[in-house]
């Protein structure tokens, strides 16, 4: 299984929704899931992501903080 999760902060901000996210994804690649991480605090472009999230083929599509990252999930996982 491949997931992608996009998400307002990710390592190395120290932020909670860094912190939940690194143990997510550490969580995941233990059971032997490709994991993505899309960070929005260095990745803005949504042209960007969506070729990124496209070339990764992810089987879900996680977004962290409904506000900040849902409305791309939700775009993204519509178009693919």
């Amino acid at each position: 299984m491949r997931v992608t999760v996009i998400t307002p902060y990710y390592f190395p901000s120290l932020r909670g929704n860094a912190i939940a996210v690194q143990r997510l994804v550490s969580g995941l690649q233990q059971r032997n899931v490709e994991t993505q991480v899309i960070s929005l605090e260095t990745q803005r472009d949504e042209t960007l992501i969506y070729e990124e999230v496209q070339r990764f083929k992810p089987d879900l599509i996680h977004g962290i903080h409904a506000y900040r990252s849902g409305k791309i999930a939700v775009t993204l996982a519509k178009k693919l």
